[in-house]
């Protein structure tokens, strides 16, 4: 069985690596699936894709929307997607407005703050990213030496309630399952960990959802459980990954250690070809 990954981020969104370079480091892991799930855009898994074939790593097409869940915001995975819809496109399109416009005003709250930031042509800087945010900024406040490093930007400025957070907007969890469905492709509740009761995960496979995340380094072996339980009693698919952003140490420590097998994947085509 080959060893599947599928949660993994590039320079597209949040992530550190190009997809090459991502490539290079999988390669090493012993991998033989994986998927790219860049936040609210496929650009570096369609980078992937390119690679499908030619390093003997089977790419499967992913991505990662952030959704809005009564007023909670939660991550929903799509695999297997139809990038050229045109649905899709459009609302990412408008996902993406939605970044700029938040990532302006954190960069206004931190200069009313006296964090001398310069914020000339940062969107520029930041442009091969499709979902600017605040790791760009947290990155940009490392580069210019004003926190010691990236998480020191998150706990000082950044993070929830820190003063410089702005709240992200997003479209509803049902707009972005629907979404994923209608470009031919498969939703999933990325990594539910202490956040969800049973309740709430009943809740949400009311709206159709096809699986759950059930491993991830912010589980332990109990969410494991719980999780691919819950899975199997609501006949919901299940995918894992090590969530790979190459920012800390842990990132390629986790990369080849949290995964899942290949019947992750020939599940989800099953249930493909049965719709």
């Amino acid at each position: 069985m080959l060893k599947t990954d599928l949660h993994i981020h590039t320079n597209f969104s949040d992530g550190k690596l190009t997809p090459k370079e991502v490539l290079e480091i999988v390669k090493t892991k012993g991998l033989g699936i994986i998927s790219v799930t860049d936040h609210d855009n496929f650009e570096g898994s369609v980078r992937m894709l390119e690679f499908n074939g030619k390093q003997e790593i089977k790419i499967i097409p992913g991505i990662e929307i952030s959704a809005d869940f009564h007023g909670k915001e939660i991550h929903i995975l799509g695999y297997f997607l139809n990038f050229n819809n045109k649905a899709l496109i459009e609302h990412l399109d408008f996902i993406d407005n939605l970044r700029v416009v938040r990532f302006e005003k954190i960069i206004r709250k931190l200069l009313d703050l006296g964090v001398k930031i310069k914020p000339d042509n940062l969107l520029k800087k930041y442009s091969v990213s499709n979902s600017i945010g605040r790791p760009h900024i947290a990155n940009e406040l490392v580069e210019q030496g004003l926190v010691k490093d990236y998480g020191d930007a998150f706990q000082r400025y950044l993070g929830d309630n820190k003063p410089a957070h702005v709240r992200k907007e997003n479209l509803d969890f049902n707009v972005i399952i629907e979404l994923i469905h209608k470009s031919g492709g498969l939703a999933f509740l990325a990594h539910p960990g202490n956040y969800f009761r049973e309740s709430t995960l009943k809740k949400i496979l009311e709206s159709g959802i096809d699986g759950i995340e059930t491993v991830h380094p912010s589980h332990t072996l109990n969410h494991v459980n719980k999780f691919t339980k819950f899975a199997k009693e609501n006949n919901l698919l299940t995918c894992g990954g090590s969530d790979f952003h190459g920012f800390y140490d842990s990132d390629y420590s986790n990369l080849g250690k949290f995964c899942v097998d290949e019947d992750a994947v020939l599940r989800m085509k099953e249930k493909l070809n049965q719709i």
